[in-house]
Parts: C-alpha cells; structure tokens; sequence
C-alpha cells in the first residue's frame, strides 16, 4: 500500500480499527486556492495593418486600379511604371495583379497570367508600381529582391493572414496581447512563449 494512502486511512481509523464517518479538520479545511487559470487564444486580427501603414519610403508601393489602390508615401513621388534602368531615386518595377473575388500580386505579367488560368484575359492587369531606394539597394537584383518580400507581406495581408495572441484569465478578461502578425505560426510561437512567461505553465 502507498505511504501516503496509508497515513489517510490511519487518519479516518479508530483505535479499534474501524471507520470514523465525520470530516476530519484537515479535510474541512479544503485544498490550498490553485490560482486563477488562464487561456491562450490565437486568433485572426481583427484589424490588421496594412504594410501601406508601416511609412517606409525605401521600399513601398503605389496601385492605382480600381480594385487595388494605394496612395504613394508622402515626400515620395509616385514614379510612372518604367524601365527598371530608371535614374531616379527609386526603381521603379511594374506591379500587376489578379483580381477575382480578392486581389493577388505579382511582379511579373506571365505569374498573374498563370495564377489566373483561364480567367487572365480579363482578370489580370498592371495596378501599380513597387518603389525600390536605390541608396538602399544599389543593385538591381538585389532591388527586385526586395520588391519580391514586399510583394510576398501585401498577399499575406490580402489574403487575411494576419494574426494575434490573447492572454484570458477565466472570466475572459484579456491580461496579455500583441496583434499584427504576418502567418499565425509567428503568432502562436510569440504567443506561447508569452503564456509561460505571465503563467509559469504550457499553454
């Protein structure tokens, strides 16, 4: 028999080996309070920010299509699409889209073409421009580079994949959280993380 079993049932016995029915004090007294318990949630952003809001005049970009429109960043002139050779302060690469019950970007005519299948007669089109410093990417591969990681940020935030964490005691009171992340995997890792740290425990 289990020590600790023991010395319970050597509590509850009388003398003569029989049970005691009452509580005794130490049962009375009930367990110590275990704290409040807490819940991660991960979830969708409900307003999520777009990259257009993030006012970096290094790498930015202007759509001027009905469906997909940008303002350009303020004391940046919005260049014309143009030959990526251009000599001003920017590259300046041509920004095309398919749109069909949503908007997705591409730098290339022929990928939105692909992603449009049968649909890119009409559904595909230049929107815009993707403005790249040259101070900060002299080289063009490396510019065109650039313009493809912001092209990659604005699908996520069209496709709505930006994401947060909440921290929610047991009333659903939201004691931690942070918002604005691009891909929920980023989101659930911070949110863990975060969750051990208020908590002390695994989500």
């Amino acid at each position: 028999m289990h020590a600790l079993t023991r010395s319970l049932l050597a509590a509850l016995a009388r003398n003569d080996g029989t049970f005691d029915d009452s509580i005794p004090p130490w049962v009375d007294a009930g367990c110590p309070d275990a704290g409040p318990t807490y819940t991660l949630k991960v979830e969708r952003d409900p307003d999520p920010q777009s990259p257009e809001e993030w006012g970096n005049t290094d790498l930015f970009l202007v759509g001027r299509h009905r469906s997909f429109t940008v303002r350009s960043i303020d004391g940046v002139a919005a260049l014309d699409a143009s030959a990526f050779d251009g000599k001003g302060s920017h590259f300046a690469i041509p920004l095309y889209a398919y749109i069909h019950s949503g908007t997705h970007l591409f730098l290339r005519k022929g990928d939105a073409d692909t992603a449009a299948g049968s649909h890119a007669g009409w559904d595909t089109c230049e929107v815009g421009t993707v403005l790249v410093s040259r101070t900060e990417w002299p080289e063009a591969e490396d510019a065109l580079a650039a313009a493809q990681s912001l092209v990659a940020e604005w699908n996520t935030y069209l496709s709505g994949d930006v994401w947060g964490y909440a921290i929610e005691d047991e009333d659903g009171n939201v004691e931690d959280s942070c918002w604005g992340y691009y891909g929920e995997d980023a989101a659930r890792t911070d949110g863990e993380m975060a969750f051990v740290k208020y908590t002390g425990t695994a989500s």
